[in-house]
């Protein structure tokens, strides 16, 4: 539902983009809720970032991320993701999300800017351990 005390804020919402089709697969029993562990815990508790690299001006598919240097504060990569996965399963959790990174995150924050998102590509993973 789109609420907006201006008829011009329902349409330029990107609500829309992120709705997905219903689903296709006849039986959905195999689909189970699960307690899981996000790797982005760290950002909140500020031992990491969303950043990939230190960058003030980030313009959707203008800014070459291959010529940037990361910062080392990212939080999804590879060495993280595998002591989320092993934290998760020895304290019994279901699973570990680890989203990805889109082009623009790491300026978004504190700013308002729709060129920085790119909501029609979503990276975001959920990796089941059970």
């Amino acid at each position: 539902m789109i609420i907006s005390k201006k008829a011009a804020d329902v349409l330029t919402s990107k609500l829309v983009l992120n709705l997905n089709e219903p689903t296709k697969y006849e039986n959905t029993d195999w689909i189970k809720p699960v307690k899981y562990v996000g790797v982005w815990w760290e950002m909140i508790m500020g031992k990491s970032t969303w950043s990939y690299a230190n960058i003030n001006n980030v313009h959707l598919g203008q800014t070459d991320y291959s010529k940037l240097q990361t910062n080392g504060t990212h939080a999804a990569n590879t060495s993280y993701v595998k002591k989320y996965i092993d934290f998760a399963a020895k304290h019994g959790f279901g699973g570990v999300l680890v989203e990805g990174w889109n082009e623009g995150w790491e300026d978004w924050f504190g700013k308002s800017k729709e060129y920085v998102f790119d909501f029609v590509s979503p990276i975001l993973i959920l990796m089941l351990l059970n």
